[in-house]
């Protein structure tokens, strides 16, 4: 499967759609899945929860790979056409009733459009499309509130909450930034082909981050 090439170069979610796509390569993926959360300091099961949530919201949204996130553009794609019509916590797992809705964002498409909004605020004066500066702005409209981000971290910390443990711990931030920066990383060097950069997931995140 050609998927197994670039193991390293998909993100968790992509990861974990695969993994229960491809049973003839099912532990291949879960093995990739779980050393990941392991560098990040989570336990089995802290990482056992975050999989089983994920899968939940692929299930949920019938997300699918078809072409890897890396490979995506959507802000920044030269045919942008806006479809991000509704609120922004629309397209998390907190609405009531808590739990995934059929908008909401599987969690790398969360660090997908992060990596977007990086891009564009750094190419504002670039940047012509209105639509795509109004959008932006719905899910970041100031650097005080990176709605993104805040997303994934408090999925990370309900999962947490779930197995009856406390939230917002200084060991559990330390463990959801290993996981947000190391797997943002992935998709930076992957999507703009710039590699003269740290490795994720090795001993180079400790230098910067940490």
């Amino acid at each position: 499967m050609e998927y197994l090439r670039k193991t390293k170069k998909l993100l968790f979610s992509e990861l974990v759609y695969l993994m229960c796509e491809d049973e003839d390569n099912a532990d291949i993926y879960e093995k990739e899945i779980l050393k990941r959360l392991i560098f990040c300091g989570f336990d089995d099961e802290m990482s056992k929860s975050i999989i089983k949530y994920e899968i939940d919201i692929i299930e949920k949204t019938n997300f699918k790979v078809d072409i890897p996130l890396y490979k995506q553009k959507y802000w920044l794609s030269d045919n942008f056409k806006p479809k991000l019509n509704l609120d922004p916590e629309s397209y998390g797992v907190f609405q009531k009733p808590i739990g995934p809705k059929e908008n909401t964002f599987v969690t790398s498409f969360l660090l997908f459009l992060d990596d977007e909004i990086g891009y564009i605020i750094t190419h504002l004066d670039n940047i012509k499309n209105k639509d795509v500066l109004k959008e932006v702005k719905k899910f970041m409209p100031d650097e005080k509130h990176p709605w993104l981000q805040h997303e994934f971290f408090n999925r990370i910390n309900y999962y947490n909450y779930l197995l009856g443990r406390k939230q917002k711990t200084k060991e559990l931030e330390i463990k959801e930034k290993r996981f947000f920066y190391n797997e943002l990383q992935i998709l930076f060097i992957n999507k703009y082909k710039i590699h003269d950069t740290w490795l994720p997931y090795s001993d180079d995140y400790f230098k910067i981050y940490d």
